[in-house]
């Protein structure tokens, strides 16, 4: 039976494949803090913690603070308290498991 040349094929591993990286942006104030925790531990759990950088952003259009009826003239400030939660949120996840939030569990 001959070898068969996998290099150009659909399935086969493309190279640096596993090295690819990416960023997603979120705009923090739009969202319930808390929920973004937990969709970011449970994305990095399930990734083996291979989860590509999270970019939290401020926004700059009003009609996207309207879209989900926040308040344009306080988005530093929700912004602010959005972080806030996050961080509590994380050393809330620590304290009970004793490894860092979001901490990489990347398998060798």
């Amino acid at each position: 039976m001959d070898a068969v040349d996998t290099r150009h094929s659909r399935d086969a591993p493309r190279p640096h494949e596993d090295d690819e990286r990416r960023a997603y942006a979120l705009l923090l104030p739009l969202h319930d803090p808390l929920r973004v925790a937990e969709d970011i531990a449970v994305l990095d759990l399930a990734s083996g913690g291979r989860l590509s950088p999270v970019i939290l952003g401020l926004g700059y259009r009003p009609e996207e603070y309207a879209m989900f009826a926040k308040d344009w003239s306080n988005r530093g400030k929700l912004f602010d308290e959005c972080v806030d939660a996050l961080l509590k949120a994380g050393r809330a996840s620590r304290s009970s498991s004793g490894a860092p939030p979001f901490a990489s569990r990347r398998r060798r």
